[in-house]
């Protein structure tokens, strides 16, 4: 058995400091570590190939220093290492990281490709299923424990509801959660024996690939701007009866009063269609898809909604009231539980058939599993865990993404239509409840989708 562990190394979010003036993180004598899911990610690698035999194979993509975590990965029991280091490698969004490395796994030919769910200065989580995408594996993503028999692999998953066990098949994309092994450092026999491992460094050319797609130029996003945010931190002690009436006017359920400040709002409007996918949990809409709706009515009155399950139809009502103009719907007993390649061909037919001006999807543990397979497939930008939108002087479409710790707050800009996000739960306004207008119900193609790799237990 061949596991290919993807890490990378981040800035000690403890240590870092910010230059407001210059609106720059300052990295000079920050200690770099590796992202703590993906040591899990490589700890789980480890025990699995002692069981089974094999080899671990630790891969990340960065300047000559990342050569560092190799070593670390290397004295916890990484049998190798691959580093993708070249300049032209240097400023790549999540969809260009992950063109790099599964050119670079592909050559491996591996059983499992393990990642961290996300990384802990970015949080986007979007590489892993992005390397799935481009490799037609299957994933299971945010997996807290997996065993191994027979070419098959048998995980629990966290979900926003709790817990879930699913079986696929080998070869297969795991990306790990805080659970899935225990965190241990290596011992000085250990970092000695790893100076004689070996770490073989690749660049494009070694890929066979054109180094375009790779760096800004690959890169359908970017960062314009950064706001650090001064954390306040106020201590006071009330009773329970002044407590929540005190949460309630800081934002509770809304707008944070802090987050308030960072998207300003904008009075301008867009052409063509925003799309919201609708989210639904125990027979209901979640709360959150009605915040996606009120944040896209503020740039369109074009607003539609995907809704995929079964008994739908009462849902319509739902979204006519709230101003939705269509609702796409795709209906049949074999949705009614999410499954990350049927949904994900759904949305990337809708996507097609409709051409969008942006795609907005919850980040909820549902949402953040698909939304990086979609615009991996149609190779768009994606913005992940937003906190809000705003347009910019020239009419794009800003997306806030808080990063280190919610220390600061980076509006991303994409240069593919539609310009895709997904938005954090809980801190933007609901739409409010209007008089109901029929929406118009368009039924989508069901027809040759694919069969789920993924099954539950």
């Amino acid at each position: 058995m061949k596991i290919i562990v993807t890490i990378k190394q981040v800035p000690n979010i403890a240590s870092l400091k910010f230059d407001a003036e210059k609106k720059t993180i300052v990295r000079e004598g920050i200690p770099l570590e590796i992202s703590s899911y993906d040591i899990r990610a490589l700890i789980k690698a480890v025990d699995l190939v002692k069981e089974h035999g094999g080899e671990v194979v630790a891969m990340t993509m960065g300047p000559s220093q990342a050569e560092q975590a190799l070593r670390q990965c290397l004295a916890l029991g990484a049998d190798r290492g691959i580093h993708l280091c070249d300049p032209a490698f240097a400023g790549s969004d999540t969809l260009a990281t992950a063109r790099a490395l599964s050119a670079a796994i592909w050559k491996e030919e591996c059983d499992l490709v393990f990642a961290g769910r996300c990384s802990v200065d970015a949080e986007t989580g979007q590489v892993g299923p992005q390397i799935a995408e481009v490799l037609d594996l299957p994933q299971v993503t945010a997996a807290r424990s997996i065993e191994i028999k027979d070419g098959i692999a048998t995980l629990e998953r966290e979900t926003d509801d709790g817990f879930e066990t699913v079986r696929a098949p080998l070869p297969l994309l795991v990306t790990a959660a805080e659970d899935f092994a225990a965190e241990r450092f290596p011992r000085k026999k250990d970092r000695e024996a790893a100076k004689e491992k070996t770490i073989k460094t690749l660049t494009p050319s070694d890929l066979g690939s054109d180094p375009s797609q790779f760096g800004p130029t690959g890169s359908p996003t970017w960062v314009k701007d950064i706001v650090v945010r001064e954390q306040k931190r106020r201590c006071q002690y009330l009773p329970v009866e002044k407590l929540v009436p005190k949460l309630l006017d800081k934002g509770l359920f809304s707008a944070w009063e802090e987050d308030a400040t960072i998207v300003q709002s904008s009075r301008k409007r867009l052409e063509g269609e925003f799309l919201v996918v609708a989210e639904l949990a125990d027979g209901e809409v979640r709360s959150v898809t009605g915040e996606l709706i009120q944040e896209a009515s503020r740039f369109t009155d074009n607003v539609s909604v995907l809704l995929v399950g079964h008994d739908t139809g009462k849902h319509h009502l739902y979204f006519s009231a709230r101003g939705v103009k269509k609702i796409y719907v795709a209906d049949t007993a074999s949705l009614e539980q999410y499954g990350t390649e049927r949904y994900s061909e759904i949305l990337k037919r809708v996507i097609q058939e409709t051409a969008p001006t942006a795609v907005l999807l919850p980040s909820t543990s549902q949402g953040r599993d698909w939304a990086p397979r979609v615009a991996g497939r149609l190779q768009l930008g994606l913005t992940g865990d937003c906190i809000g939108l705003d347009l910019d002087e020239e009419g794009q479409l800003l997306q806030y993404k808080p990063a280190f710790g919610g220390n600061v707050v980076a509006p991303i800009v994409s240069n593919t239509m539609p310009q895709m996000a997904t938005v954090r739960p809980g801190i933007l306004a609901p739409a409010p409840v209007r008089k109901a207008q029929p929406a118009e119900i368009l039924e989508i193609s069901l027809e040759n989708l694919p069969d789920e790799r993924v099954e539950r237990v």
